[in-house]
């Protein structure tokens, strides 16, 4: 997410000084799109963790998945751009770069989505093992 934010900062400066003609509307809506979904995902993962979940809730899985599908697709056009294109400074070229930085986190959390545990290990105490209706044994001798 802090990669999305900084880009829509910069974005936002852009066309603070040059003109909000020059950015597109979509590009700062996907963006922010994009920040939000991240950090309310976030504030999901801090709520597993302070509440000890040992698995990933089922939302969270099927975005990382999804996340990794579309940043699959991307990565493979960033590629084929950087292939077929002079690889000269425009926003295309950082575009295809950030994609290409991006794809080996999407594919960790394909893996954390696929897999579904969260690392969290539940204590089980041995007092809850114990049946409740077994009587403690005494040897009087």
């Amino acid at each position: 997410d802090i990669l999305y934010i900084a880009f829509l900062l910069w974005r936002i400066q852009i066309g603070i000084s040059h003109g909000w003609e020059t950015v597109p509307v979509h590009e700062v809506a996907f963006f922010v799109s994009q920040a939000l979904t991240w950090m309310a995902f976030s504030a999901i993962i801090g709520h597993e963790k302070r509440f000890k979940s040992p698995k990933h809730t089922p939302i969270l899985r099927l975005w990382w998945i999804t996340n990794f599908i579309l940043t699959f697709l991307t990565f493979c056009t960033s590629i084929a751009y950087f292939a077929s294109h002079n690889t000269h400074y425009s926003l295309a070229w950082f575009d295809s770069l950030l994609n290409i930085a991006t794809f080996p986190v999407a594919a960790f959390l394909l893996v954390l989505g696929l897999v579904g545990t969260t690392g969290i290990q539940l204590e089980e105490s041995n007092a809850l093992k114990e049946s409740l209706l077994q009587v403690p044994s005494e040897n009087h001798h």
